[in-house]
């Protein structure tokens, strides 16, 4: 049994997470606004860093890739292909990008890091993200899947 820290458990792709590995038998801590995000993750086995609130998913991804033993960052394909008037979301996502990618192939990394770089469509697909994470958990060595707009996934 895992501890698992998954962020953002309200609703949408967070919640299904926390339900799915709850159900799994995992031992999850449901973190949302307000919690100590830092504290919680200390002796977490899987820390999912799956809400967005500017830039708090890079400070969270730069205090924990050295202290957890598994780190999944929800990204977005929107800092590839940013929309035609770039926002903070997309900048906020590329930087995020690039620092777990320098991370995961540097000496500094500690922790497996995966980087899921989602679409709206493939956010939505809930059971696409789960068997992805799964297979991940089998195969840590792999650092990023990125989910093509428009092509089966």
């Amino acid at each position: 049994m895992l501890k698992i820290c998954i962020t953002g458990t309200t609703r949408g792709l967070g919640k299904t997470l926390a339900e799915y590995f709850n159900y799994k038998g995992h031992n999850v801590i449901e973190l949302n606004r307000g919690d100590d995000m830092i504290t919680s993750a200390l002796g977490c086995d899987l820390y999912i860093s799956n809400a967005f609130d500017g830039g708090l998913q890079l400070d969270l991804f730069n205090q924990l890739y050295t202290s957890v033993k598994k780190l999944i960052v929800m990204g977005s394909i929107a800092s590839e292909n940013p929309e035609p008037d770039p926002s903070t979301y997309s900048d906020h996502k590329r930087e995020l990008k690039e620092r777990v990618m320098y991370i995961a192939n540097s000496e500094e990394k500690k922790a497996d890091i995966l980087l899921l770089q989602l679409t709206g469509n493939s956010y939505n697909d809930t059971d696409l993200v789960i068997r992805t994470i799964d297979f991940w958990l089998d195969n840590p060595k792999i650092t990023c899947v990125s989910f093509i707009p428009g092509e089966p996934n």
